[in-house]
């Protein structure tokens, strides 16, 4: 299947919700869930929501020896004002990127396909873009192209206040779907952890992750 990445991989679409739409902010190296529904459904990007603090927004869900964590990217927001997420600007006061860079390898370094990957989606982290959303996409984009699938985001071009059909935005704060067991690094240890970040499928089930997003009932 052919490869998606850089600007093939966002498409501006100016319409307001549709009943088969599904609403969703822009995550960090999203969900598993969240690209089930990217591959399986109408999946619209709305990033003239209000930015939403500790979400899947700036952070990603991982597992390690100790359980599942997260990895946050800090923001600069206006204390008490309300921001866009599309406006929302990433804060590089601390090296953040380093400690995202070698807790992934960590987490994952004994995953049967990190290595495969690893080179490629730990370019991100040499990246410094200035707002958040440009970040996420970038992640989306390296996904897209590890993977080798073709999942364009599609983005509103106004705030969305409401849908006949899903609507992920409320939700976003941790992972929802309760996804089938594959076999985790860490699993002998914590046990079976549904719908971390996609980096956790990527790196441990490889060519054939693609095949199990579609296949997963939603």
């Amino acid at each position: 299947m052919a490869k998606c990445g850089g600007a093939a991989c966002s498409e501006e679409l100016s319409k307001v919700a549709d009943y088969n739409e599904v609403i969703s902010p822009l995550p960090y190296f999203g969900n598993v869930g969240f690209y089930a529904r990217l591959l399986q459904d109408d999946v619209l990007i709305d990033l003239h929501e209000n930015y939403v603090k500790q979400s899947l927004r700036n952070r990603c869900e991982l597992l390690s020896s100790q359980g599942r964590f997260s990895l946050s990217i800090p923001v600069s927001r206006p204390s008490g004002r309300k921001v866009k997420m599309g406006d929302i600007r990433i804060s590089y006061d601390e090296d953040w990127r380093s400690q995202h860079r070698k807790s992934v390898r960590s987490a994952y370094g004994s995953a049967p396909f990190f290595l495969y990957y690893w080179d490629e989606i730990s370019a991100l982290w040499d990246k410094q873009p200035e707002r958040l959303a440009a970040f996420n996409a970038s992640a989306h984009d390296l996904i897209c192209s590890a993977m080798g699938i073709v999942a364009p985001l599609r983005y509103s071009d106004d705030y969305i206040r409401s849908s006949p059909g899903l609507d992920l935005r409320p939700n976003a704060k941790t992972g929802q779907l309760d996804n089938p067991r594959y076999i985790q690094v860490w699993e002998e240890e914590v046990g079976f952890e549904s719908d971390l970040s996609i980096l956790d499928l990527l790196f441990c089930k490889g060519p054939e992750a693609e095949g199990y997003l579609q296949d997963l009932a939603l």
